[in-house]
């Protein structure tokens, strides 16, 4: 019941006392990846037990407690160690405002200025659109400045702002006199 190997993803694994160890290159592959097992004998099975997902020194590492079974019942335990780093990415993929980009965005633009007609009753929609699936979005609203908090999984945030200004009206003309 001993495995000689293990692919993940199609990528060779590495085994050293029951313990396979590999890392993946992405962030954002938080799936569980596909396993490839090679054993010393074609008749095994394997069980796979995932634990939770662990953060720490910049990876997020999972454990597989993996049981090996050869055809006659006995089996063997490993442990695989599957790593990948952990997102960095603080910035926003685009930022909309009633559903368009807001002129000159840039992810690494921090600072916009949105101008409202005189006319405007209600202030418009804004999205932030995250740059990953790992971020954390956090908005609040006050003294007419949305502020948009962009946190990855490293921790390190990148703070939006979008004021919104009412612009004066150019209309001039008197509205209406009365005279008593």
């Amino acid at each position: 019941s001993t495995l000689t190997g293990l692919t993940v993803n199609d990528s060779i694994a590495t085994l050293e006392d029951n313990t396979f160890t590999y890392t993946l290159t992405n962030s954002e592959d938080v799936l569980l990846p596909t396993l490839a097992f090679t054993g010393e004998v074609a008749d095994q099975a394997q069980l796979i037990q995932w634990g939770e997902e662990t953060k720490a020194d910049g990876f997020a590492t999972r454990i597989a407690a993996i049981t090996n079974y050869a055809e006659d019942g006995s089996s063997t335990d490993y442990t695989l160690e599957l790593r990948r780093p952990l997102d960095t990415n603080n910035t926003l993929a685009d930022l909309l405002v009633g559903g368009n980009t807001i002129a000159a965005f840039n992810a690494n633009k921090t600072d916009y200025t949105y101008h409202l007609a005189s006319t405007t009753k209600q202030l418009p929609d804004l999205q932030p659109i995250a740059g990953s699936s790992l971020q954390h979005i956090a908005t609040s609203f006050a003294d007419s400045t949305m502020t948009i908090v962009v946190t990855p999984e490293s921790g390190e945030a990148t703070t939006y702002t979008v004021r919104f200004v009412t612009d004066l009206s150019e209309d001039v003309t008197l509205a209406n006199i009365n005279v008593e």
